[in-house]
């Protein structure tokens, strides 16, 4: 088994210390060393993350200021000096379990970095809205593209990294909103394999309100944007992955275009073609995802349909988050360098 260690960003994160004392104590169990980096978060936050570092044997790094999530990362990697970095985000959670068998997968040598299923903890109506789309949408797109060899992103809520790989690409950049897409992309255009495996599983709390849901997926679809600009130009997964995130646009904006057309008129044939390959693509990969998945074989009828109307709203939330993003040049508020 490779060396391997933890480091939790940390902002704030006073909601969550419940999930970081699990995680923590699940690293504590296996002997790993851990690192939380306190990023600048306020007197009364920072002595609960404190309190919790020591029940839990971490170690603790103070930032005096906000300076980010990739500044928070930057300052537990100089801190440890293991063969593998494990990230976990101060509100998800990693059993033992999921540490064991994600540091095991290191053992082969040309394995960059690797993801693990994740799943939305439990809540209200959105999160299981949100939980839906997490297993039929977007973890399931993860594993098949893992099978052919494609993994777009490692979600940095838990993920694990070959240290010597992400060295080899300077460490995670703040030049996105989406560091984790970034570096995804940068390890596999180095040669580095990048996985996606089921076998590990982390827990993560989702956005409880409609506005952080929104603020969420405007950073999650514009940072990719900015990643695909990074990376369009070259061959392999780098083009994939940009004609990937422009067909993703182009969906946003037949969702829009269609009922406008449809509302103002004439509406012409091109665009009722449009929406109906927009409608069948979608309607398909959901029907792919719920047919590999072993347990839609004992789900009811009924609850089918509730999870397919889950992830349909959840598309259209994109969509509002996309055009937000748009309007309110979010792209452009992070410098471009």
């Amino acid at each position: 088994m490779p060396s391997a260690g933890l480091v939790i960003p940390a902002w704030n994160a006073g909601h969550a210390l419940l999930e970081m004392g699990e995680t923590l104590a699940a690293a504590r169990a296996l002997g790993l060393p851990a690192v939380v980096v306190d990023d600048g978060s306020c007197p009364t936050q920072a002595h609960a993350l404190a309190m919790v570092c020591a029940r839990h044997g971490a170690s603790l790094v103070r930032h005096p200021a906000n300076l980010g999530k990739v500044a928070a990362l930057h300052s537990g990697l100089a801190i440890l000096h293991t063969e593998v970095i494990v990230t976990v985000d101060a509100d998800t959670v990693l059993a033992a379990p999921g540490f064991h068998r994600g540091i095991a997968a290191f053992t082969e040598p040309h394995l960059g970095a690797m993801a693990v299923m994740l799943t939305a903890a439990p809540g209200g109506a959105l999160a299981g809205m949100q939980a839906a789309e997490y297993a039929f949408m977007l973890d399931f797109e993860r594993q098949a593209l893992s099978r052919l060899g494609l993994v777009f992103t490692v979600p940095g809520a838990a993920s694990f990294w070959r240290r010597a790989a992400l060295d080899g690409i300077g460490g995670f950049k703040d030049r996105t909103m989406a560091e984790d897409t970034d570096a995804t992309l940068a390890l596999q255009r180095k040669g580095w394999q990048v996985a996606a495996t089921r076998d590990a599983m982390a827990s993560t709390q989702v956005p409880a309100s409609l506005g952080a849901l929104v603020r969420q997926r405007r950073r999650w679809i514009w940072g990719h944007v900015q990643a695909a600009r990074y990376h369009a130009t070259k061959p392999g997964v780098g083009m994939v992955f940009a004609c990937s995130t422009l067909l993703n646009l182009v969906g946003h904006v037949l969702a829009l275009w269609g009922p406008i057309m449809l509302t103002l008129g004439p509406f012409p044939s091109i665009a009722a073609v449009a929406m109906l390959v927009a409608l069948a693509a979608g309607l398909i990969r959901i029907a792919a995802a719920m047919a590999f998945r072993s347990e839609m074989r004992t789900t009811p009828r009924f609850a089918v349909f509730g999870l397919l109307a889950g992830v349909v709203v959840m598309q259209l939330v994109n969509t509002v988050a996309f055009w937000i993003g748009l309007v309110t040049l979010t792209p452009w508020r992070r410098r471009w360098q």
